[in-house]
C-alpha cells in the first residue's frame, strides 16, 4: 500500500500544473538531493493507523499521516514560501486521491507549521491524513 500511496501523491502533484510549475516539478519522496537549491516539496508518510468498523478488516479505514515539507531558498522575506504553502493547499485540501485498490474516503489537512527561515532557507510542514478503504 505505501508504493501505491506514493505514486498516487506524485500523479496529484504532477496533475497540479501551478504547484508543479512554482516548484519546477521538483517533489521528491523521503528525500531531496544533497545539493538541491531553488524550490522544493519532500513528502513522507509518518504513520498508518487503522479505523475499525463494523464487517470484516478489509471494511477498515486506514489514515495514512503525510507530511509534506516546503523548501526554498529564495530570501524574499517569506513571501515564496507562503505562496507555494498556498498552492500545495490548493493541490491537495480534500481533493481526491486515486490509489490502486483503495476508496478515497478523504484529504484533510491537520496542520500548517510554519518553521520560517533556518540556514538560510525558508521552510513550512503541512500535515495531512489521507483515509482509504480497500476497494
Amino acid at each position: 500500500m505505501i508504493s501505491e500511496v506514493q505514486e498516487a501523491i506524485m500523479q496529484k502533484f504532477n496533475a497540479s500544473p501551478s504547484l508543479r510549475d512554482a516548484l519546477s516539478g521538483n517533489m521528491f519522496y523521503q528525500n531531496a538531493e544533497q545539493d538541491q537549491t531553488g524550490s522544493y516539496v519532500v513528502f513522507s508518510i509518518e504513520g498508518i493507523t487503522q479505523e475499525e468498523i463494523m464487517g470484516t478488516a478489509d471494511d477498515n479505514i486506514t489514515d495514512v499521516e503525510i507530511q509534506f515539507s516546503i523548501f526554498t531558498d529564495l530570501n524574499d522575506g517569506g513571501m515564496q514560501i507562503g505562496l507555494l504553502s498556498d498552492l500545495l493547499m490548493e493541490a491537495f485540501d480534500w481533493e481526491e486521491i486515486h490509489v490502486d485498490g483503495y476508496h478515497w474516503i478523504k484529504m484533510q489537512r491537520e496542520a500548517l507549521v510554519s518553521l520560517g527561515y533556518v540556514d538560510e532557507v525558508w521552510q513550512s510542514v503541512i500535515n495531512y491524513s489521507l483515509g482509504i478503504q480497500k476497494e
